[in-house]
């Protein structure tokens, strides 16, 4: 891990405050796998109910503190 840069496990939980702060994303994350390297790449696998969820779920995610990316090529709406 790089100096500064915020530990994957933080990172995670964010990420999870963010789906439970959402009622259709919470619904969903039954479906969905999350991945956080420890350079702060987020990897999300699964299925969400629409692209709208998707890119809340992206787009929530970028603002996210330590968060330098984001691979989604196997979340599926």
């Amino acid at each position: 891990m790089s100096e500064g840069a915020r530990p994957a496990l933080d990172i995670l939980e964010d990420i999870e405050a963010i789906i439970r702060t959402y009622p259709p994303l919470r619904e969903s994350r039954p479906h969905l796998t999350i991945d956080v390297s420890d350079s702060g790449v987020v990897t999300f696998r699964g299925n969400l109910r629409s692209g709208v969820m998707r890119r809340v779920l992206i787009d929530s995610t970028m603002q996210v503190p330590g968060v330098t990316g984001v691979v989604d090529e196997e979340l599926h709406d």
